[in-house]
């Protein structure tokens, strides 16, 4: 059994090929194609008003079997196929393949295999598993022992259509469709003698009327198996789907027929303006449509732009080289961090002037707000730890110690934590924002800068700089879950208003959307530069990007759809962390 098992598995894996012998060896001897027939040699004059009330799923089987012994009374739908021998020495083996679609010889559909047999006049085999009114494919596949094979002829079967009592038709709905993403349900069936549901798709409507046009997607023997997922469909396209349910009897019946469109995605530039040299961090106040970025290299400025001329607008002056920047949700007073000077700048944002500084040792690169403003978290790069800064009166009032280089830092959906990336020890730490303690540690991938989070707050995502990914956590368990490979470093992370990851790649100058539910890339747009750090309209599909080597700020428009795609990248320069912290501390 366990021989024949993985006989089988091991031609299984080879279905959908076409030329399975050595496609080098011009001279290599092909086997004799077989011929393939057909025959209906089932029952459909037995007795179709044959009711099945009162029978289990056992019993209907038994009915089935005891037919085909002889001794049942119900319609049956057999088939019985012949193929020709091979008269060839070097015979090894045939393979019978059935297709709900056309083309198994050239590699289209999903051919499942019926029989293999490795007796040369072995040539028939009786198939008593189709359903009424549908249409087969079948073709032999002739290998001998050089593993060299021939197709037979590709045999169209329709089966008869009987009358019967069908089973009960389901309700076929499209629950979400999201670009690349559809899911899919539909009402139980809940027939006694259900056998099977099977999905199809198609690109022209009426798919039962046609289904050997249509492909079959899914499938199932289980009744309470009613949901359909895929993350894995095409962009402007529009598809067709239905539901079929057999019986154990063979007779079906359809669902109703939806349509699914899936549109495409692209990012546009609307705007963009000077900044001055190496813009590095920037936050977006709504309320007011400004957005304030620091200069790393400005000599102590943070720009102000007016968010819809997209012109600067206003420069405050701050102590040498702000670096990372944060507001509080009241949106009068932002924090700045000043790494040279070992200070946090407090800006007051009515009449954009600093109102305080505090000092804050250790090299200050990172700064976020608690949710309710109570407290500003700051990671220092040099010391290893994470100052906490009460707002109410600006005092440094805890002292976090987390691994080497803490730089990104970011509180987590619930405001309940916050996440440190630990840049050296390709650690993030997890701290409770009440009691300033770290109560857990994961490691992610190599040089990690920056952590985001997906709508719900049900993944972490961590832009690792030296591994050239984006590394994926379940945020309950913090179990790794999978990552994004991309061409080169990415930057800073944020989250779009629709929950989409965006990671600009410093590295390869291109800004790509990563979408939270395939864990993959689905967009992106080629800036050039180094873009590095994203801040998203919370209300507007829109995203600010900063270019630290051109100087800019971009204004992004996310347009309505999404498109699949392999991140292709431009690689430049070798990505360089250091750039970034030799900024921070006033070194070229």
């Amino acid at each position: 059994m366990i021989g024949t098992i993985r006989f089988i598995a091991l031609f299984s894996a080879s279905v959908l090929a076409v030329n399975c012998g050595n496609p080098n060896a011009s001279d290599a001897r092909m086997p004799t194609a077989s011929t393939l027939s057909a025959q209906f040699t089932g029952d459909t004059t037995g007795h179709p008003e044959l009711s099945t009330a009162g029978l289990d799923r056992a019993g209907l089987r038994m009915q089935r079997e005891l037919h085909q012994d002889g001794g049942g009374n119900g319609p049956l739908c057999q088939f019985t196929l012949q193929w020709t021998s091979c008269p060839d020495d070097d015979f090894s083996y045939y393979i019978l393949y059935r297709s709900r679609t056309p083309e198994i010889t050239s590699g289209q559909g999903s051919p499942s295999i019926k029989r293999i047999s490795k007796v040369w006049n072995d040539t028939v085999h009786v198939d008593d598993s189709p359903n009424w009114n549908t249409e087969y494919y079948y073709a032999i596949r002739t290998i001998n022992d050089e593993e060299n094979s021939s197709w037979s002829n590709e045999l169209l079967i329709t089966t008869p259509t009987i009358e019967g009592n069908p089973p009960d038709a389901s309700v076929l709905a499209v629950d979400t469709v999201a670009y690349h993403y559809i899911d899919m349900v539909w009402s139980r069936c809940r027939n006694v003698d259900f056998r099977e549901y099977e999905l199809f798709s198609s690109e022209t409507p009426g798919i039962s009327g046609s289904p050997g046009a249509a492909r079959m997607i899914y499938s199932t023997e289980t009744a309470l198996d009613t949901v359909y997922v895929n993350m894995n469909y095409l962009c402007e396209i529009t598809l067709y789907f239905a539901l079929r349910t057999t019986d154990l009897t063979g007779i079906s019946s359809w669902s109703n027929e939806v349509a699914a469109c899936f549109t495409s995605f692209s990012l546009a530039v609307l705007d963009s303006v000077n900044i001055g040299t190496n813009p590095e961090q920037m936050v977006l106040l709504p309320g007011r449509s400004r957005l304030y970025v620091t200069n790393c290299f400005s000599n102590g400025k943070v720009k102000v732009v007016d968010v819809n001329c997209f012109s600067v607008v206003a420069s405050i002056e701050v102590e040498s080289r702000p670096f990372g920047i944060c507001a509080l949700p009241s949106e009068d007073y932002l924090y700045v961090t000043l790494p040279i000077s070992n200070k946090v700048a407090v800006i007051r944002v009515s009449d954009n002037t600093v109102a305080d500084t505090i000092d804050v040792p250790g090299r200050p690169l990172g700064i976020c707000s608690t949710l309710d403003g109570e407290y500003v978290f700051v990671s220092c790069y040099f010391s290893g730890e994470v100052r906490v800064i009460r707002t109410q009166d600006n005092t440094v009032v805890g002292t976090i110690t987390v691994d080497k280089n803490p730089w990104g830092i970011t509180p987590g959906p619930s405001g309940e934590r916050i996440y440190v990336a630990n840049s050296f020890d390709n650690t993030v730490s997890i701290i409770d924002a009440s009691s300033f303690t770290e109560i857990a540690k994961v490691t992610v991938g190599s040089y990690p800068i920056s952590v985001a989070f997906n709508s719900d707050g049900s993944q972490a995502y961590v832009s690792c700089w030296e591994s050239n990914d984006v590394y994926v956590i379940d945020n309950s368990t913090y179990n790794y879950l999978g990552s994004i490979e991309l061409e080169g470093a990415p930057g800073m992370l944020a989250t779009d208003s629709e929950g989409f990851v965006v990671v600009p790649g410093e590295e390869y100058g291109f800004l790509t959307i990563v979408d939270p539910l395939s864990i993959a890339g689905i967009a992106d747009l080629e800036l050039g530069g180094a873009p590095w750090f994203p801040e998203c309209h919370p209300n507007e599909a829109t995203i600010f990007v900063s270019d630290y080597l051109g100087g800019k700020v971009y204004k992004i428009d996310e347009h309505a759809g999404r498109r699949l795609f392999t991140p292709r990248g431009r690689r430049s320069a070798p990505a360089n962390p250091a750039r970034h912290i030799e900024a921070a501390l006033g070194h070229r």
